[in-house]
């Protein structure tokens, strides 16, 4: 009995060991490589403010040059005719042909980002983007928040969308 205390004693110290350890290691750790400069920081956000102008303007040959070959779309729709929401992965041109019923169908139309988070490491960017929207008729808008989460990627000193993928903020 005395051995199998002593035994159980000496796993729980080992234990506590470990997790003292292990939690210094976390604590130590930076999340980032490095924290996201200032400079750096400025030159993605301006390059958002730009992506966000030409999609108000509905200026689709500028919008389309905001991103990589193959790049994609995402969110969670509820496509006409179907009961269910799902998940709608799109490439950018079925995007912009889609264009005439979604921006394009009313005369009313503008996203702006009010709010970003940017986290970015040497050529690689993700940013949470929050923007407001409004959408619709004069007389009838309607408005409401959303989310934007971007990865960039910067290749020959231009940054370009990866993936885009978006929901609304209820």
């Amino acid at each position: 009995m005395k051995n199998r205390t002593l035994i159980h004693c000496m796993f729980l110290l080992l234990g506590i060991a470990f997790l003292q350890s292990a939690s210094s290691f976390v604590q130590n750790r930076p999340v980032w490589p490095h924290p996201t400069s200032d400079s750096l920081r400025q030159q993605i956000l301006a390059q958002l403010r730009q992506y966000y102008a030409d999609l108000t303007k509905r200026d689709w040959k500028a919008y389309r040059s905001h991103f990589w070959p193959g790049a994609t779309l995402t969110t969670v729709w509820q496509p006409t005719g179907e009961s269910t929401h799902r998940v709608m992965i799109t490439t950018l041109d079925d995007f912009i042909a889609q264009a005439p019923l979604g921006p394009d169908s009313k005369p009313i139309f503008a996203e702006k980002m009010t709010e970003a988070d940017v986290r970015a490491y040497r050529n690689l960017a993700h940013i949470w983007a929050k923007y407001d929207a409004r959408f619709g008729d004069p007389g009838k808008v309607m408005e409401w928040k959303g989310i934007d989460a971007f990865t960039l990627m910067e290749h020959d000193g231009r940054w370009k969308i990866v993936s885009l993928s978006y929901t609304d903020i209820e």
